[in-house]
């Protein structure tokens, strides 16, 4: 299914295949698999040259493009910039750049991958119009209070939340209901799980916050889901 509905488990960001019927997966593809066969797939995808990859950009704005046309292409990403991993970090701000560029020349939202480098992506969201959703997010609450100043930066809480101490569980706390998703990423986690968790957190009934991730999908992805 192409886009979810108010009861989906809505999974913003994973590299896995949905585990049940009850979730809704964002599956990261990235240029893994040719246009055409991602056109015959039954589920949304994000495509996108995660910075650990940034030597291998020639030819990146063609081949972005021919991914962007397919319907269930629904975003850029992972993309992003990684201090910590990945080759240099100009060549890596020059793929990221280009990418962006993309994004806006198409109107699709990004997804960040940001590590130790919050500070460098804050400085291109000026220059966007598009959604920006930093996943795995495990900032500090300053931080979190950075990128609020930009109405259009989201954020994305995967396995961090079950680590009471982490910044994550702590961040996730202070976000506001409309400026957050849920996520498994790479994790050997059930989304079900995930949201039990983050209902705790937020002291909400797991109906309540399944709506609430649903109208930020909607918010986000600029289309009548229902």
């Amino acid at each position: 299914m192409i886009y979810p509905t108010k009861e989906h488990f809505i999974n913003i960001h994973t590299h896995k295949k949905a585990s049940s019927r009850h979730e809704w997966i964002l599956r990261n593809a990235f240029f893994v698999l040719p246009p055409q066969t991602l056109h015959h797939l039954d589920y949304a995808v994000s495509v996108g040259l995660h910075p650990w990859f940034a030597t291998e950009a020639q030819d990146i704005s063609q081949n972005l493009a021919s991914y962007l046309k397919l319907e269930n292409v629904l975003a850029i990403g992972e993309i992003g910039l990684d201090r910590v991993n990945g080759p240099n970090l100009e060549l890596q701000k020059q793929v990221f750049q280009k990418q962006l560029a993309i994004a806006e020349a198409y109107q699709k939202p990004v997804i960040i991958h940001a590590v130790k480098a919050y500070a460098d992506v804050m400085s291109y969201l000026k220059l966007l119009s598009v959604p920006f959703l930093l996943h795995g997010f495990n900032g500090n609450l300053h931080q979190l209070n950075q990128f609020l100043k930009y109405p259009k930066v989201y954020f994305s809480f995967g396995q961090d939340l079950f680590y009471e101490d982490s910044k994550a569980a702590k961040t996730f706390k202070e976000v506001p209901a409309d400026r957050f998703f849920l996520e498994t990423d790479t994790a050997h986690l059930q989304i079900e799980e995930l949201y039990q968790q983050a209902a705790k957190i937020r002291k909400m009934e797991i109906a309540q916050l399944k709506r609430q991730v649903f109208y930020n999908f909607e918010a986000v992805f600029k289309r009548l889901t229902t």
